[in-house]
């Protein structure tokens, strides 16, 4: 079998992405948020087979990501095996669970899995054993120097990144919010005297409430403190939405926490690498 890949509409692509791969890692729930989602992405494609589709993947420069199948076809290493690059370094991101063993086959490694992870809010009473603050966007600096303490030689991308990439994802969540909404006075720093210890930032995505970050200085963790931070979170929330949710690479010592919290996981995606 020949497959080749032909440049398809962006917002004909996303109807049929959010049918075929259909994966709703983050619990939107309806297509059509889903179909925002990807609806202006400009690198998609069709997989073709003797002139019809028998599935859908994005490729930018050797970097293919969400690649789906579409009914009756199944053979996803036939497609695969024929349209990868045989040389250079492949990057393939967004992966659903039951293909990532097919890219293994092709010589690929997992570089990290992450997942989303939703619970119903709930009241909590709260007290802190550290002064507590509202985060404000002058302190950008210092959360992101948190961070970076806290993630240095973990699990996935946060392992890796350096403060100013931190700091930018920081940033970004200041730009998101707006300052005294609710998800902002739900987030929180912790202080010991003047050293900031703990973080956790809370912010809308799409109609539900997520925890973009909980973070603890390592030496300040075993102590319940992002234990306390999501609760806290969670019962400030309560009134105004139903749900919580958050985001956790797959293997991080975070996610016992979450489980044992009663968060349930979604599906995960899975980015590798081959050469």
């Amino acid at each position: 079998m020949k497959f080749n890949l032909e440049r398809a509409d962006s917002q004909e692509f996303a109807r049929w992405w959010v049918v075929y791969r259909n994966a709703n890692e983050d619990f939107s729930q309806q297509y059509s948020e889903q179909y925002h989602d990807i609806e202006h992405v400009p690198f998609c494609y069709w997989i073709m087979l003797e002139g019809r589709r028998v599935g859908g993947i994005i490729n930018v420069e050797n970097n293919f990501g969400d690649f789906f199948l579409i009914p009756p076809f199944t053979d996803a290493y036939a497609i695969l095996r024929s349209i990868l690059p045989s040389e250079g370094t492949v990057n393939a991101r967004g992966i659903l669970s039951e293909h990532v063993p097919i890219f293994q086959m092709l010589g690929f490694q997992v570089m990290e899995s992450r997942r989303w992870m939703i619970r119903p809010t709930q009241a909590y009473d709260v007290s802190f054993s550290y002064r507590r603050k509202v985060p404000q966007p002058e302190e950008a600096g210092n959360i992101a120097n948190l961070m970076y303490a806290a993630f240095k030689g973990g699990a996935g991308q946060y392992g890796r990144r350096d403060v100013a990439q931190h700091r930018q994802s920081v940033d970004d969540y200041f730009e998101h919010i707006k300052i005294g909404d609710v998800c902002h006075q739900a987030s929180s720093v912790l202080y010991d005297s003047e050293k900031m210890v703990a973080a956790c930032l809370i912010q809308t995505y799409k109609a539900l409430v997520t925890i973009r970050f909980v973070v603890t200085h390592p030496d300040y963790q075993r102590q319940g403190i992002a234990r306390q931070l999501i609760e806290f979170g969670m019962n400030s929330v309560r009134e105004s939405y139903d749900h919580i949710t958050l985001a956790v690479t797959v293997g991080n010592a975070a996610e016992s926490l979450y489980y044992g919290m009663g968060f349930q996981p979604g599906v995960f995606l899975s980015d590798l690498q081959r050469g």
